[in-house]
């Protein structure tokens, strides 16, 4: 199971992120796979500890939307994403 943390709504959060990363790191043994930290907008931090079970390669976390202004992170797998990716049209999945 992964690890998720995420400090909202406080200001000057870029101030804090060697201290989130030091909390974070705690989490480490819920997923020690991938580590990823966004700061957003300066007032949110989230962290993700990734234990990969697949996709080992990618799935790298917190998520951010193209442009910027979504960041998501998330525990879970998708494990039928075989027969999804062949039910989806093509660049659609």
């Amino acid at each position: 199971m992964c690890g998720i943390l995420a400090v909202l709504g406080i200001k000057n959060a870029n101030s804090l992120r060697s201290h989130i990363v030091e909390l974070s790191s705690r989490l480490r043994h819920r997923g020690p796979d991938w580590s990823g930290l966004i700061v957003q907008g300066d007032c949110n931090i989230y962290a993700h500890e990734r234990l990969a079970l697949i996709g080992l390669l990618s799935g790298e976390q917190p998520i951010v939307s193209t442009d910027k202004k979504y960041v998501i992170t998330v525990n879970g797998e998708i494990y039928n994403y075989i027969d999804l990716m062949k039910t989806s049209v093509k660049g659609n999945y």
